[in-house]
């Protein structure tokens, strides 16, 4: 009976809390001190929540001190504590970065020449894109940027609605009918939709040809750098370096006449222009002397109109990835204008020289019709830092192509 009483009281006693008896140990005679929960649950290897209950056993046993979430520093150590350490504060040197150089450019795309409804008029050098280089000479502004389709290409569904049937044909069009004016240099990328159809269907690399046809013909204000897009680096003090598909035929004559090591210091200052290569995307450029500069990218873009005028540069910007994007970005196809700031870069939609067609009045599509003028100024430090643009609007009423004024094209 005995036995089974002393086994009974030995169930109930309370069993033995380890973890109470090393904070008490812990304790010892070291007064009121407070303990951080974080750093004692850390140095026994225990939950914050099973830490505060032996706490509260060890003070129930007798020990001293007190338990916070938060570590407090006694006011003896005060003068001890390190002091913050100071941030070095970055200053800009605002006259440096504002005594920039104005960059002067132009820009337009989609002038389908050789399409009924473009509103170019090579022979009688009248419309939108003749007025605007008119405006660049007067102005001094000396380069134009051509985001694509310069002509409107040969298909099934638009040959009754062109003026000049086959590749050669419309080229030699475009080439000597494609407006120009006194100390203006067009910089050109090919779209992958209507002149690109003939690269597409027929594999001609249609960049390099209007390249050849041009330089053939003494048009060295035609400077074509590549198919669907190409990058430009825009150095401060207002110089580009940019790559070409074909030197133009001045440019060719003197090469012709240079010694090796001329040549070899052509090269060097101006990659890509002494020498043809084949299409893509073209992108690299030799920038190891500039390492200030600032990129610009002429692009001819794909797909449809977007719901909102903005969603297709949205899209564009927002594909690429870090490090890849432009400061500045020139896009064509879209028929329409507009201007973002879209991840730190101004992004251009460049509108379009040609009048409302029959797929767009299908499609419920208004073409915002006109051209570009811009000025960026440029730190020497490289930035973009302002950045002005002007848009001339032309307002084409009515729908003007009537069928029955055209027969078939053999």
């Amino acid at each position: 009976m005995m036995a089974k009483a002393a086994k009974s009281a030995k169930s109930a006693r309370k069993p033995r809390n380890h973890l109470a008896e090393k904070i008490l140990a812990k304790m010892g005679d070291a007064g009121p001190v407070v303990y951080d929960i974080e750093a004692l649950a850390n140095e026994f290897n225990v939950t914050p929540s099973k830490l505060r209950d032996a706490f509260e056993e060890a003070q129930q046993r007798g020990g001293t001190g007190s338990l916070s979430d938060f570590a407090t520093v006694p006011d003896a150590y005060l003068d001890d504590a390190q002091a913050p350490r100071k941030q070095k504060i970055t200053k800009i040197d605002s006259e440096r970065f504002y005594s920039d150089t104005p960059l002067l450019f132009a820009g337009t795309a989609d002038t389908h020449l050789g399409s009924e409804f473009a509103l170019d008029n090579g022979k009688a050098k009248t419309g939108p894109t003749w007025d605007l280089y008119r405006m660049c000479e007067r102005e001094g502004i000396p380069v134009v940027f051509h985001g694509g389709n310069w002509v409107d290409g040969h298909a099934r569904f638009n040959q009754y609605e062109v003026k000049k049937i086959g590749v050669t044909a419309q080229i030699e069009m475009f080439i000597n009918e494609y407006p120009y004016a006194k100390g203006v240099k067009t910089l050109f990328v090919g779209g992958d939709d209507h002149e690109g159809w003939w690269l597409q269907r027929e594999g001609l690399d249609i960049v390099e040809y209007a390249a050849m046809k041009a330089a053939a013909g003494g048009r060295d204000d035609m400077v074509f750098l590549g198919y669907v897009e190409a990058d430009i680096a825009l150095i401060p003090g207002g110089k580009m370096i940019y790559n070409r598909y074909v030197a133009s035929s001045k440019e060719l004559q003197e090469i012709m006449q240079m010694s090796d090591e001329e040549k070899a210091k052509f090269q060097a200052e101006n990659p890509g222009l002494d020498r043809p290569f084949p299409g893509g995307l073209q992108r690299t450029l030799d920038l190891s002397a500039h390492p200030n500069h600032a990129i610009l990218r002429l692009k001819h873009g794909g797909g449809g109109t977007g719901y909102a005028t903005s969603y297709q540069p949205q899209k564009i910007i927002n594909g690429y990835e870090s490090g890849e994007k432009a400061q500045i970005e020139l896009l064509g196809h879209y028929h329409k204008a507009s201007v973002d700031y879209l991840r730190n870069c101004w992004t251009v939609q460049l509108g379009t020289t040609e009048a409302r067609t029959t797929f767009m009045n299908k499609k419920n599509i208004i073409p915002h019709v006109g051209t570009w003028m811009f000025k960026a100024n440029q730190a020497p430090t490289g930035e973009i830092n302002r950045f002005q643009h002007r848009f001339i609007p032309y307002h084409v009423r009515g729908f003007n192509f009537d069928p029955r004024a055209y027969g078939l094209r053999g």
